[in-house]
């Protein structure tokens, strides 16, 4: 949604014959040449580093994300959880 936005916003519309929920699928799918795909820089850094896959740069640019956690009031987070909450608060470092 956040990508279609964009694309609405800015006139933009693409011919996709296919949507694919799992970072990990669109970047197989990219790979082997399925067309391209939009995820988290981070996530597909390795693969940029070692020139598998490459970026598209946009113009205009595509905005950055706002995440946002919601729990439960007197929610007490799992140890992974809590690291995972730290990490979004506080940014990769």
């Amino acid at each position: 949604m956040f990508l279609d936005n964009f694309l609405s916003k800015n006139n933009i519309k693409l011919n996709s014959t296919m949507e694919l929920a799992s970072y990990s699928l669109v970047i197989e799918f990219a790979k082997i040449g399925f067309g391209i795909g939009f995820v988290t820089k981070n996530y597909v850094q390795n693969e940029l580093n070692d020139n598998i896959l490459f970026e598209i740069k946009t113009t205009p640019s595509i905005p950055k994300r706002k995440i946002l956690v919601l729990t439960k009031k007197d929610y007490f987070p799992s140890f992974s959880a809590q690291k995972l909450i730290e990490i979004i608060k506080n940014g990769i470092k």
